[in-house]
């Protein structure tokens, strides 16, 4: 799950994303989160790259590796290809 930006610039060029929306939170990943991404990356024509904060966080925050198992069972929730993806309505649950 880690890599350094030069290795995810050649993932996304060997993938074929030429449009990449990120979104990194020091929280634990949420379904809201999830939406929200979702709406973004459709919006923007774009892949998505969900990104953990592992470093030093606040005190009192979730630990990291929280934080990573949680991005992980969300992201077996996220669309295979996001611009396949059924816009979401306002109000409702992305695809609902």
């Amino acid at each position: 799950m880690r890599h350094t930006p030069a290795e995810l610039r050649r993932e996304f060029e060997r993938m074929g994303w030429r449009k990449v929306t990120g979104f990194q939170t020091r929280d634990p990943l949420h379904r809201a989160h999830k939406e929200m991404t979702v709406q973004a990356a459709t919006q923007a024509g774009s892949h998505l790259l969900p990104h953990p904060v592992v470093g030093m966080t606040k005190p009192g925050d979730i630990d990291h590796f929280t934080r990573v198992r949680r991005h992980e069972t969300i992201g077996e929730h996220y669309p295979p290809r996001i611009d396949e993806a059924e816009p979401a309505q306002p109000g409702h649950a992305h695809g609902r």
